[in-house]
C-alpha cells in the first residue's frame, strides 16, 4: 500500500498543469460504518500520524533518485549550467511538495480507508486488523517502506524509468509533429492561437 501511495504521488508531481477544472467525479456509495471503523484502524498501524514525514516523504526521494540515476537528459540539456538547473529542480521536488503532502495526506488516507470499506468485507478486515497487530504484521508495516531500497527493486525501477522516457519521448514527437502538420493544415487555428498567446502575454491595463 505504501508503494502504491508513493507511485501516486509522484504522478501527482510529474503531471502537468491545466487550465481547465478537474471534471466532476461521482459520489461513491457510502461506506459501512462497522468496516469504516476497521479500515481506519488498519490505515491508522500502517500510517501513523506523522507519516508524510517518516514514511511517504523518504519513498518519494528514494523513487526520485532512481529517477534522476536514470532519465535521459532533455534534448538542450547537455550544457551543464542548464544539467545543474535541471538536477536541483528534480533534488527540490519532494521537499517542495511535502506541506502539500502534510495538508492532504490525512484526508488521501480517509479516502483509501473508505475504499477498503467498500471494497472488503468485515472478515476481510478483521483478519487483516489481526494480522497487523501480529509481531508479524507489526514487522511487515514498519518495514514496508524499505522494500523499495532492495538493489533487485531499485534496478527494476531504473529500467522501468529508462524505458518509459523513451516512450514518452518518442509520443511526444509525434504529437508535436501531428499539431505543426495540423497548424499548418488549417492555418485560421494557427491564428486564433497566437493571437490568444499574444493577449495573454499583454500587461493588464493600469487601473485594473
Amino acid at each position: 500500500m505504501r508503494r502504491i501511495l508513493a507511485a501516486a504521488i509522484l504522478g501527482l508531481m510529474a503531471a502537468p498543469a491545466v487550465a481547465q477544472p478537474a471534471p466532476p467525479v461521482a459520489n461513491p456509495a457510502p461506506a459501512d460504518p462497522a468496516r469504516l471503523e476497521l479500515a481506519r484502524q488498519i490505515i491508522a498501524m500502517a500510517y501513523p500520524g506523522d507519516a508524510a514525514k517518516t514514511l511517504v516523504t523518504p519513498m518519494v526521494t528514494r523513487m526520485m533518485d532512481v529517477m534522476r540515476a536514470n532519465m535521459r537528459t532533455p534534448p538542450g540539456f547537455d550544457d551543464p549550467g542548464l544539467k545543474a538547473i535541471l538536477d536541483d529542480f528534480l533534488t527540490s521536488l519532494p521537499q517542495r511538495i511535502e506541506p502539500t503532502m502534510e495538508r492532504h495526506l490525512p484526508l488521501l488516507l480517509d479516502a483509501i480507508g473508505q475504499s477498503y470499506a467498500r471494497t472488503f468485507s468485515t472478515e476481510d478486515l478483521q483478519a487483516t486488523l489481526a494480522f497487523a497487530r501480529t509481531p508479524a504484521g507489526t514487522h511487515y508495516f514498519q518495514r514496508a517502506a524499505t522494500l523499495m531500497a532492495d538493489p533487485a527493486v531499485t534496478a527494476e525501477l531504473g529500467s522501468l524509468v529508462r524505458d518509459s522516457q523513451a516512450t514518452n519521448m518518442a509520443a511526444a514527437q509525434d504529437f508535436q509533429q501531428k499539431v505543426k502538420a495540423y497548424l499548418a493544415a488549417h492555418p485560421d487555428v494557427a491564428a486564433r492561437l497566437k493571437a490568444t498567446a499574444a493577449n495573454d502575454g499583454k500587461a493588464p491595463a493600469a487601473g485594473h
